[in-house]
């Protein structure tokens, strides 16, 4: 683990011409394994989001409808996701009726998705 003490003390021994290089090579890594791990974790997310709608999907009775709802507006956490369920074994049954993106640029207010789904 780094911490700021020790980084203190590297810099102290890395010549002057090369501490601003030494800055920007330490801000690109820890940038690169922000987007790895943010990666990762949206990955988990979203494959958790999909076991979810399948799950659920097999308790909505007959002429029942089932809300998905995000509080996202990545597609690939909101169309893609219909797209992914509708395309599976569980999702055959479904069609989609409506879906509505509220964007937080329009809003003013956090982004959210809602896609009403019913039995076929």
């Amino acid at each position: 683990m780094v911490t700021y003490a020790s980084l203190r003390s590297n810099k102290k021994n890395i010549e002057d011409e090369n501490l601003d290089n030494w800055n920007k090579t330490f801000a690109v890594n820890l940038t690169s394994n922000f987007f790895l791990i943010k990666n990762i974790i949206l990955n988990n997310i979203k494959k958790t989001q999909l076991e979810i709608l399948k799950q659920y999907s097999t308790l909505i009775k007959p002429n029942g409808k089932m809300v998905y709802a995000t509080c996202s507006i990545l597609p690939s956490e909101n169309e893609y996701q219909i797209k992914n369920f509708l395309d599976s074994k569980e999702g055959e049954k479904f069609k989609l009726e409506e879906e509505k993106k509220i964007s937080p640029f329009i809003s003013g207010f956090d982004g959210f998705y809602m896609a009403r789904l019913s039995l076929k």
